[in-house]
């Protein structure tokens, strides 16, 4: 066993031995995008001394003509890495198959699968597996089969996923298949920009010819000491607004009142952008669940 394992989610080196931690961590989650994803990258890791192959021509089928679908068939071969490790391959299953019970819909089995022989797996004894493919529609097609185990001394259970995949294509898809394989750009410095072409500026303020111009509405000083107060702590057991503000605004909002309110809300925010008061802005939003 190698001493580390690389991550092709993270592109980092994980240590051997931290593989199941670091797949269910908050960073690889967040950069795999599903916690689903991460379960099922663990499940398809070799476990317990057991060796299930990896190699694509050993699990995907690769381009077949549908006249050639129904013959089609995959085998690969379970060996274990441990001398006195003794397993019995239980009869495996496709993930599809719990869904296909509580489905409202008929799904059609794309691919068939049956152990070949005896299914005692020890150290100088393989089993072979062999998939099947069931369809003949021009499409693709993938599973996860889960191949499961059950060790022969204390009968544990564990499972080993693999995917499955098959395309089914004429000669026109094989046209369609791109010519060479994507290479992504690389990331690159950016450069500084030593000369540009100057472009015609934006016309000042003054060039506009505004039909009026808005007058200035300062805070009245009586009300600017009020609404400059600190809220009260949240612990403290008191309304988080201050009596001496909320005393400013009724109690409803009516037509008549709703411009003097939320020119006193317009203020207030006013107040929270030159004194940085942590919490005006939240008190802000307590007078606006009053009226909703």
């Amino acid at each position: 066993m190698s001493g580390t394992d690389f991550c092709d989610v993270c592109q980092c080196d994980i240590p051997g031995g931290g593989w199941d931690d670091h797949v269910v961590g908050r960073a690889h989650c967040r950069k795999a995008g599903l916690r689903t994803q991460a379960a099922l990258q663990s499940a398809r890791r070799d476990r317990n001394g057991v060796s299930v192959p990896t190699q694509d021509d050993e699990l995907d089928f690769g381009v077949i003509d549908p006249s050639a679908a129904p013959k089609a068939s995959k085998s690969f071969t379970l060996k274990v890495t441990s001398e006195t490790a003794e397993f019995m391959v239980l009869d495996p299953q496709w993930t599809s198959s719990a869904l296909r019970e509580t489905a409202c819909v008929i799904l059609a089995w794309c691919f068939s699968c049956s152990i070949e022989g005896d299914p005692h797996l020890k150290r100088n004894h393989v089993v072979r597996i062999i998939v099947g493919l069931r369809v003949s529609g021009i499409g693709r097609y993938e599973e996860t089969l889960e191949i499961r185990f059950a060790r022969v001394s204390n009968s544990q259970q564990f499972s080993v996923t693999r995917t499955i995949k098959a395309i089914i294509g004429d000669a026109g898809y094989t046209s369609l298949l791109p010519a060479t394989p994507y290479v992504p750009r690389r990331r690159a410095e950016r450069r500084a920009v030593s000369s540009f072409v100057a472009g015609r500026g934006l016309p000042p303020l003054s060039a506009i010819a505004w039909r009026s111009k808005l007058g200035r509405y300062s805070i009245p000083k009586r009300l600017h000491e009020a609404l400059s107060m600190q809220p009260n702590r949240p612990d403290s057991g008191e309304d988080i607004v201050p009596t001496e503000i909320r005393s400013l605004f009724p109690t409803a909002l009516r037509i008549q009142n709703h411009g003097s309110v939320f020119g006193l809300l317009l203020w207030l925010e006013e107040v929270a952008m030159k004194y940085a008061s942590y919490s005006t802005q939240f008190m802000k939003a307590q007078f606006m669940l009053l009226y909703l």
